[in-house]
């Protein structure tokens, strides 16, 4: 899906929503997506930065759709369906919890691991799917917490033009079967 602003957004929402419920579920990226060699999800790597919303749907969008799956970008239901996981897996609190660290680590390192998913309250900010207005122009949402700002945590939504680039700012993948 392409918006009227010519940037990259989600693949349908209502048709993940739909194939997720159908199919038990979706898998959310363990860890923020690294690019040492290619675009992945796995601890202790470089949490890829530096990237703008529409590259960072471009690339998760490549990571993985193959056969019966299909990856993208997090996507708000996805986001927001984990933090009540996590709050109901007995992390009550955690949508609130502000970040662990005061730089940016490698992924997995910000010693931010519940219900074994990395670095949602800490570490980077990460681009998602959720369009917004971002000073009366289409932008984007970013979730979590990161190590720059103590404002940001997992259940707020920061709103940023598309095309900022931040060594703070990651993404995160979802996969899901078609």
């Amino acid at each position: 899906l392409t918006t009227d602003a010519g940037n990259t957004a989600a693949k349908n929402l209502g048709d993940f929503v739909t194939k997720t419920k159908a199919n038990g579920g979706y898998y959310l990226g363990r860890y923020e997506a690294s690019n040492s060699s290619g675009t992945k999800s796995k601890y202790d790597e470089e949490a890829w930065g530096d990237i703008t919303q529409p590259n960072a749907s471009i690339e998760a969008q490549k990571l993985k759709a193959s056969g019966n799956y299909q990856s993208d970008l997090v996507n708000s239901y996805a986001w927001d369906t984990a933090i009540v996981f996590i709050e109901k897996s007995g992390h009550t609190g955690y949508a609130s919890q502000r970040s662990k660290n005061a730089k940016k680590l490698n992924t997995g390192r910000s010693g931010d691991k519940v219900c074994n998913i990395y670095d949602m309250s800490s570490n980077c900010l990460e681009w998602s799917t959720e369009a917004t207005m971002y000073q009366s122009a289409f932008g984007w949402t970013g979730r979590g917490g990161d190590y720059s700002s103590i404002y940001n945590y997992p259940s707020k939504r920061s709103n940023y033009n598309t095309n900022i680039t931040s060594i703070n700012i990651s993404f995160r993948t979802t996969l899901y079967r078609q």
